[in-house]
C-alpha cells in the first residue's frame, strides 16, 4: 500500500485541486506501491472508494491530465491516433508522477490565484483558504456590525443558494425540490465541505438519483402524515394527542383499549395508532 505516497499528494499536491480530483488521486496513490509508484487498483474499487460513479472518475482523472498529472499508463493507441488507457477484459495501470515540491519537503505553493464563488472571492496560498468578506460600510436605519468569526451565516447561505441554482438548471425542477436535492447529497456525503464546488463532478446521472431518492422519502413521508391524520378521532384531535406509526396500538379515551404514556410529560399523553 502507498502510504508514503498517499502522504506526497496530501502534503505537496498542487492547491488548487478540486475536491473530485484530490479524492480520485490519493485513493489511487493509497493503493500504489511507494517503490515503484505504481498501482492497479479495480475501476470498482476506485468507484467505491472515492464514492463516485465511473463517469465521474473518469472525468477527472482527464482534468488531472490537463493539467499535466497523466496517473493512467497507456497501452497503445487507436485508428485516430489517441492514447488507450484500458483494453476490455484489461485492468489499468497508474503510475503517479513525482511532485517537485516532495523533494525538499515544501508544501506545495502552486497556486495562489483567486476563485469567485457566487460573489465572495476566495484566495488560495498554499493549503490555506480564506474568504474575503465584502463590507459595503453601514447599513441604513443603525451602524454596522462586524458577523463573529463563529457563525459565519452570510457565505454559507450564499453556497447554499448557488447549489440550489445549478440543481434546479440541471434538473429542471422546483426551488424546493432542489433544495431538499442539496440537502439530500450533503447528508449522503458529510466530506463535501463546498457543495457548489463539487457539483460539476456530480454527473447528470448520478444527480437524477439523488432527485429520485428525494421525491421517494418525499411521498413516503406524505404518506404516513396521511395515514395518522386518518387514524385520529374526534377526541384525538380535538385535545392534540400524539399520533404514532400506523399499526400500534390504539390508545384514545374513546377508542379501543388505551395506552398511558408517562414520558411525555407529568400528565401524560394518550399515543393513537
Amino acid at each position: 500500500m502507498g502510504y508514503r505516497l498517499y502522504r506526497e499528494v496530501v502534503e505537496h499536491g498542487p492547491s488548487d485541486l478540486s475536491l473530485g480530483e484530490f479524492v480520485v488521486w490519493t485513493v489511487i496513490a493509497d493503493d500504489a506501491n511507494d517503490d515503484t509508484r505504481t498501482g492497479w487498483i479495480a475501476s470498482d474499487a476506485l468507484c467505491r472508494r472515492s464514492r463516485m460513479t465511473r463517469s465521474a472518475v473518469v472525468k477527472n482523472l482527464q482534468r488531472l491530465a490537463a493539467r499535466g498529472y497523466e496517473l493512467r499508463v497507456p497501452r497503445g493507441t487507436d485508428r485516430l491516433g489517441r492514447e488507450v488507457f484500458a483494453y476490455r477484459g484489461t485492468q489499468s495501470t497508474y503510475r503517479l508522477p513525482a511532485l517537485a515540491d516532495a523533494k525538499d519537503g515544501r508544501p506545495s505553493t502552486q497556486s495562489t490565484r483567486e476563485r469567485v464563488d457566487d460573489g465572495a472571492p476566495i484566495v488560495e496560498k498554499g493549503w490555506t483558504t480564506v474568504r474575503e468578506r465584502v463590507d459595503d460600510g453601514p447599513r441604513k436605519g443603525g451602524p454596522s456590525s462586524t458577523p463573529s468569526p463563529q457563525s459565519p451565516q452570510y457565505p454559507q447561505q450564499q453556497r447554499a443558494s448557488a447549489a440550489e441554482r445549478t440543481i434546479q438548471t440541471r434538473l429542471g425542477c422546483t426551488a424546493g425540490e432542489a433544495a431538499a436535492v442539496a440537502a439530500e447529497i450533503t447528508t449522503r456525503r458529510p466530506e463535501i465541505r463546498s457543495l457548489p464546488a463539487v457539483l460539476p463532478c456530480i454527473d447528470d446521472n448520478e444527480l437524477r438519483d439523488y432527485y429520485a431518492e428525494t421525491l421517494a422519502t418525499a411521498a413516503a413521508q406524505a404518506e404516513v402524515e396521511r395515514r395518522a391524520a386518518a387514524a385520529r378521532c374526534k377526541t384525538c384531535t380535538d385535545k392534540g394527542f400524539i399520533t404514532i406509526a400506523p399499526g400500534a396500538a390504539e390508545s384514545c379515551p374513546d377508542c379501543k383499549p388505551s395506552t398511558y404514556d408517562r414520558a411525555h410529560d407529568d400528565e401524560g399523553t394518550y399515543l393513537h395508532a
